[in-house]
């Protein structure tokens, strides 16, 4: 199913242009930890070669404040 559902958030949601790298858009919570099982467990890429970025819009939220969001 994580096969399934990772191809599809892909799909939908990853970045179509041609290069070594998978880029992924979403802010949803559970959607970024599929994306992230998907890669790892289906994908089998390490988590050490991951990079994780993020456009925070600190309109209504301090930067400290989404930061905590995710890091817990």
């Amino acid at each position: 199913m994580r096969n399934q559902a990772g191809c599809m958030l892909y799909w939908a949601e990853g970045s179509k242009e041609i290069s070594s790298t998978i880029r992924f858009c979403n802010s949803d919570a559970n959607m970024v930890c599929l994306s992230l099982g998907f890669l790892t467990e289906i994908l089998q890429i390490e988590k050490k070669d991951i990079i994780v970025t993020f456009h925070c819009y600190i309109d209504c939220q301090t930067v400290a404040e989404i930061e905590h969001y995710w890091l817990n």
